[in-house]
């Protein structure tokens, strides 16, 4: 896998195997159940400059732009690692990337309700709730 330097934010280093695998892994975990997308998804959608994989000391998140009613919006998920880490160092970044490029709102796809109680005092609110039925 070339991952374009453009279709990384700003890290002091190329991706390294054991980065891949972290990230692999815990994007699996965060995806289990997840019935519209999987992990070589997100990492093809990142080699073709389509997404974004932002990478902590101990976490891993995928972010990409996608067209809102209001302005582009950036979407972020699935995400893995330390959430500590997740808030006080990648967030920061991954949102001044997203009004860098023009968008208007954040969308954190966080799947479990540790996320939501966690991002809550970060200005953010639950805007939806997806439900599954097996067929």
């Amino acid at each position: 896998m070339t991952l374009a330097a453009a279709n990384l934010p700003p890290v002091d280093h190329a991706p390294t195997l054991e980065e891949v695998r972290r990230a692999w892994r815990g994007w699996t975990l965060a995806l289990e159940g997840h019935p519209f997308v999987s992990v070589a998804d997100l990492f093809g959608e990142i080699e073709r400059g389509e997404a974004q994989w932002w990478r902590g000391a101990l976490s891993d998140v995928f972010s990409r732009i996608s067209p809102g009613a209001a302005g582009p919006v950036l979407e972020l998920g699935p995400v893995s690692g330390d959430v500590a880490e997740m808030i006080a160092d990648l967030l920061p970044r991954v949102e001044a990337f997203g009004r860098s490029r023009g968008c208007v709102e954040i969308f954190i796809q966080g799947g479990r309700q540790a996320w939501s109680r966690a991002l809550r005092p970060h200005g953010f609110e639950e805007a939806a709730v997806i439900l599954r039925k097996a067929l």
